[in-house]
C-alpha cells in the first residue's frame, strides 16, 4: 500500500513549513519520505535563525524513515527482530550575509543525520562552497573580511570538505555510504581539502578523527591526518609527496597526528634533497622553545652516490621567528678519497710569496724531490646558512711516497666549510665538495706548517735537497716555528745515513722522525713562531774549531733574513766576525797559533735589511796551556813522551823528530794515557839515508787538544842517543806464511821488513837477543816482490847501531806432491813429485826428515837430508842400520828456492815388515818357454787356491789395522840385463816372455830373482842360478851289434856351445808308419833310455848303448838332444834302423 500527501507544520521557529509525504507499507515493512516543499522561491523554503541562532539557514529539509517488520519463519530458523531506520538531510548557511559587492564567506555545507533503532549510527556535514576561517571570523566580529589579511595568513576549507560521525556498532552490515559513496571511519571524522596561507599558500587535505576509547566506549582519542597538496619548498631541501616524477618527488607530505595512550605526531614525506628524490620518510613536527617548528626525520637515498654510498642519515630543519632557519644533519657519512686535491708544493711557494719589502726571497724554483700521492678521510657536517647548505669539513690527509705502502705523515683538516648553491643537483655534490677542498690548499698549507715536526719531515723527505733553505725561508716569513729549521737539518741528516742508494726506506723516515724529536725536545726552542714587529733572539746550539775556522750552529730566530757571527778575544775585544745568510749555521776563518792560550767567545745575532736583533748568549772556545812533558830512551832502541795535561784535555798531540828533522811520529794519544812509547824505526820518506846510524838529539813536543776548541800551545823536551857497532845479517827464509831471520851481533836488535813495491812496514820486531827472530809479516809476503829486512843493535838502552840491510825475494813455492815411503828390505826409498816455482830462473832443492812414530816411544828423526836435487833419494840411517821391522815411520819433504820453503809434505806412515827370502828358485829354459819357479818360506801360508798369502811375522804380532796385500814379484835377465818384470803373483811358478816379444837364443845366458813384497816393502831377492840356451846335437849315428842285435849303439857330437852340468836324453820310439814291418807276430813297441853323461871326446867311449828287455823288432825313430838341469836342447831330427828281432816273440 502507498499513500502520498503534503503535511504543513506550524508554528515551528515561527513560521509555517510544508513537506511532501509519501508512506509505502508491504509485508517487509514501512517506508517514509518527507521533502520540504513551498513556493518556487529557494528563500520560501529556508528555516531562517531556528532556536535564535543569528545568521544560520536551513534549506532543502528531508527526512527518511524506514521500519522492517519483525518475522517468525516456519523452518525454526532465529527471529528476526523489527529494525528501523531514519535519515534527516538538508543544507546550512552560517554567518552573515554578504552586502552588495563582498564575497560570501558563510559556512555553506549540506548535512545528513541517520538513526539506526533510534540511534544515531551517522552523521556527516559536507562543504559545498570554500570556506575561509579567518575571513569568517573576521566578518563576524568586525562585520566585514576585508579587516583580515588573508594573503599573508588563512585557514581555507575548500567545497567538499567533510565533517562527520560514524557508529559501526549500529551499522553491523557495514551498509552505510558517505555521500561520496565511500566508507566511513569510525568515531568524529573531519576529512577537508584545505589552504593554508602562511604568507605562501599551501594545498593539504585533511583528515581528523576522534575514536572512542574501546573499554570504557568514549571518545577521548584524535587521528589526524593532514596531506599536502603540493611540495614544502625549503631551498635544497623540499618536502613532498611519495609519487615518483622525472626523478623527483611529487604532491605534497601527509601530516599525520595520534592523541591517547600513545601520542605520535608525523609528517610521512617523499624527501627531495639537492633537486634529486630520496626514498619516503617520517618526519616528526615538534615546536621550537622561540616558538618555530622543527622538522625531523632520515635522509634516505635511493641509488649510491659516490664517496657517500648509499646515503640513510637523520636530518632537522628548524625554523625560527626571528633569524633563519637551520638545518643539519646527524653523522653525515665520512668518505675517502685517493685524489690530489691538495698541491701542497705549490701551496707552499704562494704562501711564501714574497711582499714588496720582504728580504725573504721567493720560493719560485720550489719543487718536490721525491713523489708523494695525498689521499683524504673526509667527515662533512651539513648546515643551512642564508638559503644555502653549507657543508663543513673535517677529516685527515695522509701523505704517503710513491712507492710505499706507509704514509709518511697525517694531517687533520683546517677549519673549512664548502658552501653549496641551491641549485647544486645531487649528483654533483662529491664535485662541490672536492673543489672547496682544493680552493681551500692555502689552509692545508698552513695547517702543516703550524705542526713543526710534520712540517721538518714533509720538508727533509719530499723537498729534499733544497729542505734547509725552505725552512730558513719560511722563518723569514714568519709561517713557521723557530724549531723547524734546525728539525729539518737533522731529518735530512738521518735521511742520508740511512737511506738506500737514495730510496726513501721506513727504517730512513724513522731515522728521520727520531731526529725531529729530539731537536723539538730542546727546552731552548719557544712555542709558536707567529711573527712579530721585532727580529727574535737565536739560541746559539754549537761552536768548535776545525780545518782552520769557527764553525758555529744556533736556532732560527722570528723574521731573520741573516745573522752576524762574531769571535771576541778573553778580553772582550773583536777578533774576527762574518755576516751570514738565513742558513742556520756558519763559519769564520781562523789562524789559533798565533793566538795566548785563554778563553775565547762566540756570539750571533739576527738581521732584516737594516734591523739588528740582540745578541745571543755567548759559547766559549778555549786554547789551553802547553802540557808538562819529558823525554827518556829505554831498552829496546824506543823513546818515551810523557806529558801532564791540562784540566779538561781529552787528547794530547804528540810529535818527535829525528837528528835530521826527519818526523819519527806525529799521532794523538788520550790524555790520561799520559805517555807515549816511539820505537827508532828508520824513516819511510826518504828524509834520512837507509843505512846511516839513528843515534843523534831527538826533539819531542806536546800540546793539549779539546775537542772542537783551539789547538793548545806546544811543550817541547830534547834527548841525544849514542851509537852502537852493527850487526850481520846471516840469512832470510820464508816458510809458510813466516819470515825467519838469523844474524850476528853483540847485542840485542831491532828488525824491520820493508815492501819494496808499496814501501809499507810489513814486520817489525824489537830487542830480540839469540840472533834470530821469526817474523809474520801483515800483510803476507807476496810471490815475486821484493822486501828488505833492516837490522840495527841495541846495546841495553845505551845507544843505537847504524842499519844493515838485505834483499829477500818472496816466493810462493808450492809443496811436491804425492811423496811416498818404500822399504826395500830394510832399506828406505822416498819419491815424490818435482815442483815449477813460477818466475823462478832455477829449480828448487827439496828436504825430508824421516821421523821413527812407532808407538810407545818418542818421535825420533833418523834420517834427514837438504840440498837434494830430483824426485827421490835413499834415507840413509846412521851407521848404515837399516829400519827396524814391526816398526812405524813417517816421511815429509819439501821444497826450497831462494831462502822460501814450501809447506811440508807428509807421506803416509810406513809400517814395516820383515819379509823373507823365497826358498829353491830354478829357471828352465826349452822348447815351451822360460819357467820360473820357487817355494813358499815357512812364514807364508797360501789359501788352497793360491789366491791369497798370508804371512806370520818373525816377531812379535801385526799392529790392528795393517793391512797388507802379501804377493811375489820376479825379474828376468840376459846376461845381467833384464828382460822381463812380473808385479805381482801369488803362485809358486810363472812363465816370464821377453818383453821385447822373441825367443831365447843359442848362446845366451839367462838368470831370475823373486821376492816377496807389499804395496810399501818388499824382502830380500831370491835368485836362481844360470841357465844357458843349448844348441843341436851333431853327427848322430845308431847301429846294432850283432848278432843278437840288442843293444843298439848311438853316437853323435855334443852342441857347440858347451855348458856346465850338460847331460844327453836319447829316445826309440816304433814308426808305426813303416810298410815293412813283419807280418807275423804282434806288433810291439820297446823304447830304453840310456843317460850318458857328457864327454870332451865328440864321440863317447865306449858308446852309449839302448839296451831292449825284449828284444828289438822293426823300424825305429831315434833322437837325441843335450840337457842341463835348467835347460833343455832342441831334439836332433829322427833318424831310423830296420831291426828283424830273432829272439822270441
Amino acid at each position: 500500500m502507498e499513500v502520498a500527501g503534503r503535511i504543513e507544520l506550524d508554528g515551528i521557529f515561527g513560521s509555517a513549513y510544508r513537506f511532501d509525504v509519501l508512506l509505502t507499507v508491504d509485508g517487509r515493512g514501512m517506508t517514509t519520505k518527507l521533502t520540504q516543499a513551498g513556493p518556487s522561491s529557494p528563500a520560501a523554503q529556508e528555516i531562517a535563525q531556528p532556536f535564535g541562532l543569528p545568521g544560520l539557514r536551513i534549506t532543502d529539509l528531508a527526512a527518511d524513515l524506514a521500519y522492517r517488520w519483525g518475522t517468525t519463519p516456519a523452518d525454526g530458523t532465529p527471529v528476526a527482530p523489527s529494525s528501523s531506520t531514519a535519515m534527516v538531510r538538508g543544507t546550512v548557511l552560517l554567518g552573515r550575509a554578504p552586502r552588495p559587492g563582498e564575497a560570501d564567506q558563510r559556512l555553506a555545507c549540506a548535512a545528513r543525520l541517520l538513526l539506526c533503532d533510534g540511534a544515531a549510527a551517522l552523521f556527516d556535514v559536507t562543504l559545498t562552497a570554500d570556506w575561509s576561517l579567518g575571513a569568517f571570523a573576521a566578518q563576524c566580529f568586525t562585520g566585514t573580511a576585508a579587516t583580515w589579511p588573508s594573503d599573508l595568513i588563512e585557514v581555507t576549507l575548500r567545497a567538499g570538505s567533510r565533517i562527520y560521525y560514524y557508529d559501526p556498532a549500529y551499522d553491523p552490515a557495514r551498509t552505510l555510504r558517505a555521500p561520496d559513496g565511500t566508507t566511513p571511519h569510525e568515531g568524529f571524522t573531519i576529512d577537508a581539502p584545505l589552504t593554508v596561507t602562511l604568507v605562501v599558500a599551501v594545498d593539504l587535505h585533511g583528515l581528523v578523527t576522534v575514536l572512542p576509547d574501546p573499554a570504557t566506549h568514549r571518545y577521548d582519542r584524535i587521528a589526524a591526518s593532514l596531506l599536502l597538496e603540493a611540495p614544502v619548498d625549503l631551498g635544497f631541501l623540499a618536502l613532498a609527496g611519495t609519487e615518483r616524477t622525472g626523478g623527483t618527488c611529487t604532491g605534497g607530505p601527509a601530516l599525520t597526528l595520534q592523541s591517547g595512550p600513545v601520542r605520535r605526531a608525523a609528517l610521512t614525506t617523499g624527501v627531495n634533497f639537492l633537486g634529486e628524490a630520496f626514498a619516503v620518510a617520517e618526519v616528526s613536527v615538534t615546536a621550537a622553545p622561540d616558538g618555530g617548528r622543527t622538522f625531523a626525520g632520515k635522509l634516505t637515498a635511493l641509488r649510491d652516490q659516490g664517496p657517500f654510498g648509499l646515503l640513510n642519515r637523520p636530518f632537522h630543519y628548524t625554523t625560527h621567528p626571528d633569524r633563519e632557519p637551520e638545518f643539519g644533519v646527524e653523522g653525515w657519512p665520512a668518505f675517502s678519497s685517493a685524489e690530489d686535491l691538495v698541491d701542497f708544493v705549490s701551496a707552499l711557494g704562494s704562501l711564501a710569496a714574497p711582499k714588496a719589502d720582504s728580504p725573504c726571497g721567493p720560493l719560485t724554483d720550489l719543487i718536490a724531490h721525491q713523489a708523494f700521492s695525498t689521499d683524504y678521510t673526509i667527515s662533512p657536517s651539513a648546515a643551512a646558512e642564508g638559503g644555502d647548505l653549507v657543508f663543513g669539513l673535517a677529516g685527515s690527509c695522509r701523505l704517503t711516497l710513491i712507492g710505499s705502502q706507509t704514509p709518511l705523515l697525517e694531517l687533520d683538516f683546517p677549519a673549512l666549510t664548502v658552501r653549496v648553491p641551491t641549485a647544486t643537483r645531487w649528483t654533483d655534490l662529491p664535485r662541490v665538495l672536492t673543489e672547496g677542498i682544493r680552493d681551500g690548499a692555502a689552509r692545508f698549507a698552513l695547517a702543516l706548517l703550524r705542526d713543526p715536526g710534520k712540517t721538518a719531515l714533509f720538508l727533509a723527505v719530499v723537498i729534499g735537497p733544497q729542505a734547509v733553505r725552505v725552512a730558513e725561508q719560511l722563518l723569514c716569513d714568519g709561517l713557521v716555528g723557530e724549531a723547524v729549521p734546525e728539525a729539518t737539518a737533522a731529518a735530512a741528516t738521518a735521511l742520508a745515513t740511512a737511506a738506500a742508494g737514495g730510496a726513501v726506506t721506513a727504517a730512513a723516515v724513522t731515522a728521520a722522525v727520531a731526529g725531529i724529536a729530539a731537536v723539538l725536545a730542546d727546552p731552548a726552542y719557544r712555542s709558536g713562531g707567529e711573527p712579530g714587529p721585532d727580529l727574535g733572539t737565536p739560541v746559539l746550539r754549537h761552536a768548535e774549531y776545525a780545518d782552520g775556522a769557527v764553525t758555529v750552529r744556533w736556532t732560527g730566530a722570528r723574521r731573520a733574513a741573516g745573522y752576524t757571527l762574531a769571535v771576541l778575544r778573553p778580553d772582550g775585544t773583536s777578533l774576527a766576525a762574518s755576516s751570514l745568510g738565513p742558513e742556520l749555521s756558519g763559519s769564520v776563518p781562523l789562524d789559533p797559533e798565533p793566538l795566548p792560550a785563554g778563553a775565547y767567545q762566540v756570539r750571533v745575532r739576527s738581521t732584516r735589511g737594516e734591523l739588528l736583533g740582540p745578541w745571543s748568549a755567548p759559547l766559549t772556545l778555549t786554547k789551553p796551556a802547553a802540557p808538562i812533558m819529558d823525554l827518556t830512551y829505554h831498552q829496546g832502541a824506543a823513546l818515551t813522551i810523557s806529558w801532564t795535561p791540562a784540566p779538561g784535555a781529552e787528547q794530547v798531540a804528540v810529535q818527535l823528530a829525528y837528528p835530521t828533522g826527519g818526523r819519527l811520529a806525529n799521532t794523538t794519544r788520550p790524555a790520561v794515557v799520559r805517555e807515549l812509547t816511539v820505537r827508532l824505526l828508520p824513516p819511510q820518506n826518504g828524509a834520512f839515508p837507509l843505512g846511516t846510524a839513528l843515534p843523534g838529539a831527538y826533539t819531542a813536543r806536546t800540546r793539549n787538544l779539546m775537542p772542537g776548541q783551539f789547538p793548545g800551545t806546544w811543550g817541547s823536551a830534547a834527548l841525544t842517543v849514542l851509537s852502537r857497532p852493527s850487526p850481520t845479517i846471516l840469512s832470510t827464509t820464508q816458510a809458510g806464511d813466516g819470515l825467519e831471520v838469523s844474524w850476528r851481533a853483540d847485542a840485542p836488535c831491532d828488525l824491520v821488513v820493508v815492501d819494496l813495491t808499496t814501501s809499507a812496514v810489513v814486520a817489525t820486531a824489537t830487542a830480540v837477543s839469540g840472533g834470530r827472530a821469526q817474523l809474520r809479516p801483515v800483510p803476507a809476503l807476496v810471490h815475486g816482490r821484493r822486501y828488505n829486512v833492516y837490522l840495527r843493535a841495541d846495546q841495553d838502552g845505551l845507544g843505537l847501531s847504524a842499519l844493515v840491510n838485505r834483499l829477500f825475494t818472496a816466493l810462493a813455492v808450492p809443496a811436491p806432491a804425492r811423496a811416498a815411503l818404500r822399504n826395500e828390505a830394510g832399506a828406505v826409498t822416498a819419491s815424490w813429485t818435482a815442483v815449477e816455482v813460477p818466475d823462478a830462473a832455477t829449480a828448487p832443492t827439496y828436504t825430508y826428515e824421516l821421523v821413527d812414530v812407532s808407538p810407545g816411544a818418542l818421535p825420533a828423526t833418523v834420517s834427514s837430508g837438504t840440498g837434494i836435487v830430483g824426485t827421490s833419494a835413499p834415507a840413509v840411517l846412521a851407521g848404515g842400520s837399516k829400519l827396524r821391522p814391526l816398526s812405524t815411520y813417517r816421511f815429509q819433504v819439501r821444497a826450497e828456492l831462494g831462502g822460501n820453503h814450501s809447506p811440508w809434505t807428509i807421506a803416509p806412515h810406513l809400517f814395516v815388515l820383515d819379509l823373507p827370502a823365497p826358498l829353491s828358485p830354478l829357471l828352465s829354459i826349452d822348447d815351451a818357454g822360460i819357467a820360473l819357479t820357487w817355494t813358499d818360506p815357512p812364514v807364508v801360508t797360501a789359501d788352497a787356491a793360491r789366491r791369497t798369502l798370508t804371512l806370520t811375522p818373525f816377531s812379535g804380532p801385526l799392529p790392528a789395522g795393517a793391512v797388507h796385500s802379501l804377493a811375489y814379484q820376479a825379474v828376468l835377465y840376459c846376461a845381467g840385463v833384464e828382460v822381463a818384470r812380473l808385479d805381482a803373483t801369488t803362485a809358486r811358478w810363472v812363465v816370464l816372455s821377453r818383453t821385447d816379444g822373441r825367443v831365447p837364443v843359442v848362446g845366451e845366458n839367462y838368470t831370475a830373482r823373486v821376492r816377496l813384497a807389499t804395496p810399501d816393502s818388499t824382502g830380500p831377492w831370491a835368485e836362481t842360478p844360470r841357465a844357458d840356451v843349448l844348441g843341436r846335437v851333431q853327427g848322430a849315428r845308431v847301429f846294432s851289434l850283432p848278432p843278437t842285435m840288442d843293444p843298439l849303439v848311438v853316437t853323435w857330437t855334443p852342441p857347440s856351445v858347451p855348458s856346465t852340468g850338460v847331460f844327453h836324453e836319447i829316445t826309440a820310439t816304433l814308426d808305426r808308419t813303416a810298410t815293412d814291418q813283419p807280418a807275423t807276430g804282434a806288433a810291439r813297441t820297446t823304447t830304453s833310455y840310456t843317460v850318458h853323461p857328457a864327454t870332451t871326446t865328440p864321440t863317447p867311449n865306449p858308446p852309449p848303448a839302448l839296451i831292449s828287455t825284449a828284444g828289438w823288432r822293426g823300424t825305429y825313430l831315434i833322437r837325441i838332444r843335450a840337457r842341463t838341469a835348467q835347460t833343455t836342447g832342441p831334439w836332433t831330427e829322427a833318424g831310423s834302423i830296420r831291426i828283424l828281432d830273432t829272439g822270441p816273440v
